[in-house]
């Protein structure tokens, strides 16, 4: 019965048509998909913070065998106790990289002398939101080997004019072989990481 009743409603439908109007049909647009490849920039095209591109070198830091910074962790305790701070998460890194916009270079930092800190306070501010960080520590041969690895960065985090790595705060300070990277997500925070890069300076 349904079949019929279609078949009726398209007859009158047809039966009402212009016959001198011509039908003009729209072609189907298909959405592309969302996850596009990243398609390489020509070189005259790039802007100075399009990297990775087709001419981008990679340089490897080598960090140490194994980590331990239970002495730097020491140091930090009781200004992350007096701020109400809890270390809520502790991961060892295999690598992490890092961009220099102005030389065209991923810089990055491999093996097992790596981790990383999460920190976040366990009471809030009178604005209701709760201060947070990140600490990664990597873990050097020696102290000239870990200032040669913070000079490197320094110079990727002042690449196209300090946006190269994001917006977000950042500091790199030395202790003793390691090499600490301190970064926090709002601009607000970046009291705490001062604060947690003296204590660190007063131990060297």
């Amino acid at each position: 019965m349904k079949y019929i009743l279609n078949i009726i409603i398209l007859f009158i439908l047809m039966s009402c048509r212009d016959p001198n109007k011509k039908i003009t049909l729209k072609p189907i647009i298909i959405n592309d998909s969302i996850e596009k490849p990243i398609k390489t920039k020509p070189i005259a095209d790039l802007r100075q913070w399009d990297i990775p591109n087709e001419k981008t070198t990679t340089e490897i830091l080598k960090s140490n065998k194994s980590i331990n910074d239970t002495g730097l962790i020491s140091i930090l305790q009781p200004y992350l106790d007096k701020q109400k701070f809890k270390i809520e998460d502790i991961k060892l890194l295999k690598s992490k990289s890092y961009k220099n916009c102005k030389d065209n270079i991923i810089i990055t930092i491999a093996g097992n002398g790596i981790k990383q800190y999460y920190v976040k306070r366990t009471e809030t501010k009178p604005e209701n939101y709760y201060p947070d960080f990140t600490m990664r520590v990597y873990q050097f041969e020696n102290n000239t080997t870990a200032t040669n690895a913070k000079n490197k960065l320094l110079k990727a985090f002042e690449s196209a004019n300090g946006y190269c790595n994001g917006k977000e705060p950042n500091y790199i300070i030395i202790h003793k072989n390691k090499m600490i990277h301190l970064t926090t997500r709002a601009e607000m925070f970046r009291g705490y990481l001062i604060d947690i890069k003296e204590n660190i300076k007063k131990d060297n």
